[in-house]
């Protein structure tokens, strides 16, 4: 009679447990003192580039007593407060006034954009706040937050080559050059050669950034969040990026409204215990 009573008991938490709605369970412990990680993606009008992001909550330097640590916590998971931000980024530099075209009266030619002598990579370290408007505290809850962060941008430009015909009897074919719009008749370019050419060959353009963004995040799993963010970003580098064979194309300031879309998960920090 114990064993049925047992089972009975056994079934019917079981029966209440799965049919729960999923957004009523909280998130895995104080969704404030998680330190997420994840990555990104972000979609810019000059270029885009993928990132790994890290933000967590606000500590206080040195051992705190247990009364103390429970009370900065309630204060600091209430919305409202801030969290830290750090992010590196590596992305393509993409000129909107850039044209491909093709000579398709060669052989084999592949589009090419005229005047580009350039490739650019752009790294950008960023470290910030997030302000917290509203914190997701469960699956069904949407979080909402603002991000500032002070960014420092790293170009790196190498030399565009291209393939040069060279007409020649028997012998006619492409060779690889560092494209020079003074020199080579735009008439003879087949197209891009392969995008590691001559990268050796590039130098490193620094320069300071900012940016600005609203989040909205959501996700299936109490450990983990999808970010979709909307903002404005300005990185000026200390001279102008040699895109262009005309220097009065090239710029240094680079101004862009960008959306990120960002999947992360917890990662528990381990924490150390004294007696």
């Amino acid at each position: 009679m114990g064993l049925r009573l047992l089972a009975v008991s056994f079934l019917v938490g079981l029966v209440g447990l799965s049919t729960s709605p999923a957004g009523a369970q909280p998130l895995a412990g104080d969704p404030s003192l998680q330190n997420m990680v994840g990555m990104g993606v972000t979609v810019r009008h000059f270029g885009y580039d993928i990132s790994l992001w890290r933000d967590h909550a606000e500590r206080g330097i040195g051992q705190q007593k247990k009364s103390q640590l429970m009370k900065t916590t309630s204060l600091i998971s209430s919305p409202g407060k801030f969290r830290n931000f750090q992010s590196v980024s590596l992305g393509i530099i993409k000129d909107p006034r850039e044209i491909k075209v093709m000579n398709e009266r060669l052989p084999g030619s592949k589009p090419f954009v005229i005047e580009k002598i350039n490739h650019s990579i752009c790294a950008h370290i960023a470290v910030g706040k997030v302000y917290v408007i509203s914190e997701r505290q469960s699956r069904s809850d949407l979080g909402l937050q603002i991000t500032l962060a002070g960014q420092i941008p790293l170009n790196y430009s190498w030399p565009l080559y291209i393939w040069l015909y060279q007409p020649a009897p028997l012998t006619d074919g492409y060779v690889p050059v560092a494209y020079d719009p003074n020199v080579h008749n735009v008439a003879l370019v087949g197209g891009n050669a392969r995008y590691s050419a001559g990268f050796a060959d590039g130098y490193i353009t620094p320069g300071l950034g900012a940016s600005m963004s609203f989040s909205a995040e959501w996700g299936s799993y109490r450990n983990a969040t999808n970010r979709l963010s909307v903002g404005l970003s300005a990185d000026k580098f200390v001279k102008n990026l040699p895109i262009w064979y005309r220097s009065e194309m090239n710029r240094n300031f680079f101004p862009a409204l960008f959306v990120t879309f960002a999947t992360g998960f917890e990662c528990k920090s381990k924490s150390k215990h004294q007696p």
